[in-house]
């Protein structure tokens, strides 16, 4: 991951304190003063009591204002939410306002700037950036502060503070707001995606869609190995916990692009719907460790490494440091946690053997080879389905077909349904012919290399390279 230049870092530092200085000369009848209005809620001894703070990962912001609502909603029987006025980079802490004056530092009351946080597909919530609680629970009385995130740090966190007459009281605050925060999580039976930006690691929430067992076309007992260390330990994981079995288990799906493997990822979800699915990209390896305590959390849950060799390479070959943390994380979770751990690449002979090839880390390793004539025959039929057909040499078309993978056969049926509708009249019905089927075969096979390479066909005379051989499956 790119970092910030320190000449960029510095010229940073330097505008917090201009705005800092500008502000001194800021009018005290503009905005409130924000250490009066705490003085007048707890009362003048303000700098001696206590400031507990706490801080969530930034993906947990909307579970943790979830979690301050309904506490509000339960305890609080009176209550004031302050914003301060816009700061340029940063806001102050509880502690800051609690000693303001006695530093020449004023802050003053403004508006509340919020963000738009997604909590699921097409879902969004309103997030106060910055806001001081004043809060009163019955005859006690303390203040809370939900402190902005520093958004040029991948590793972000929402700040919690919190300002009572006791430490008791105010841990048991926090402590109040996590056992919430975690009852009301947001990500729980979700399917979340964790993917690099340039400056930081985004969490979305993609839809898989559904994927039924009869749109999985896979050699024989392929599948059937896949669902038995997957749905079948998630059908019996109690009586195997009590057996004293281990329930966290990897698994490796290697084979060329296109082959099934995103697919099938896509039929396990959807068989075991109960189940959070956490998705990590390669080169999102910096929030694997937030993505893995997301899915240990919110248990059962399947995690899903993309493009592992991307980090997972042989030591000897250039492995870094994320592979270390890919194993840590792997190895840190408990052996009773009910997680699957998922790792996909389309280069499984360089990937490192203490990652591929070490049973608790990966104890199933399952090839997806390019189909061969009765699977291109069975694909080709389901990728037909819906389509009106006339003419059709299926048997010439698997023939011509060698080498291909599901994928390219699936965009070789879309691209015949685009001729047929270009061929005929608007008006008519679509109907697929032998001359359309052909005329998009000789397109994709005339796109050139990488763009077969992409849709996952190999020519018969391109031989991959391999540094040594591909991990076995493991039982």
């Amino acid at each position: 991951m790119s970092t910030i230049p320190s000449d960029v870092v510095d010229l940073l530092s330097r505008s917090r304190d201009l705005v800092r200085y500008l502000q001194s000369f800021v009018p005290e009848s503009v905005a409130a003063d924000l250490r009066q209005s705490l003085i007048a809620h707890l009362g003048p001894d303000l700098h001696r009591m206590p400031v507990v703070s706490d801080d969530y990962p930034i993906v947990d912001r909307p579970n943790l204002l979830l979690a301050l609502e309904d506490f509000l909603r339960e305890q609080a029987t009176a209550h004031v939410m302050l914003g301060v006025a816009e700061q340029l980079f940063s806001s102050p802490r509880l502690a800051a306002l609690a000693r303001a004056d006695t530093d020449g530092t004023r802050y003053r009351e403004g508006g509340i700037a919020y963000d738009t946080c997604s909590i699921g597909p097409d879902k969004t919530m309103r997030c106060p950036r910055w806001a001081l609680h004043l809060v009163t629970v019955h005859d006690r009385r303390c203040a809370l502060l939900l402190a902005q995130p520093d958004r040029l740090k991948d590793d972000a966190a929402i700040g919690v503070d919190v300002l009572a007459p006791t430490v008791e009281e105010a841990s048991a605050l926090l402590a109040d707001l996590r056992t919430r925060a975690r009852r009301l999580d947001i990500h729980r039976g979700q399917v979340l995606s964790f993917e690099s930006s340039i400056l930081k690691t985004n969490l979305t929430f993609p839809r898989l869609g559904r994927v039924q067992r009869e749109e999985i076309i896979l050699p024989a007992g392929v599948l059937e190995k896949i669902e038995r260390h997957t749905v079948g330990f998630a059908e019996h994981t109690a009586r195997l916990r009590a057996a004293g079995r281990t329930i966290r288990r990897g698994i490796l799906l290697s084979g060329p692009p296109g082959t099934g493997k995103t697919m099938t990822i896509r039929y396990l979800a959807t068989r075991m719907t109960d189940r959070t699915v956490v998705i990590v990209t390669g080169h999102a390896m910096s929030g694997l460790s937030t993505a893995c305590g997301i899915a240990a959390r919110l248990a059962p849950a399947m995690v899903v490494i993309e493009d592992v060799d991307l980090i997972g390479e042989d030591r000897t070959f250039g492995g870094g440091p994320l592979l270390h943390d890919l194993m840590n994380e792997m190895d840190g979770v408990g052996e009773d946690a009910d997680l699957i751990f998922v790792l996909t690449t389309n280069r499984a002979e360089v990937l490192e053997p203490a990652l591929a090839e070490r049973p608790g880390r990966v104890d199933l390793a399952v090839e997806f080879p390019l189909p061969d004539a009765e699977g291109r025959r069975r694909l080709l039929e389901s990728y037909a389905r819906g389509l009106s057909v006339e003419g059709i040499d299926w048997d010439r078309i698997v023939a011509s077909t060698a080498g291909a993978s599901p994928a390219f056969l699936k965009e070789l049926l879309r691209r015949a349904a685009l001729h047929a509708a270009m061929a005929e009249h608007r008006d008519a019905p679509l109907v697929v012919q032998q001359a359309d089927l052909d005329a998009a075969l000789a397109e994709l096979q005339e796109s050139g290399t990488l763009s077969q390479s992409m849709l996952g066909f190999h020519r018969d005379d391109a031989t991959p390279k391999k540094r040594r051989r591909a991990p076995s499956g493991l039982l």
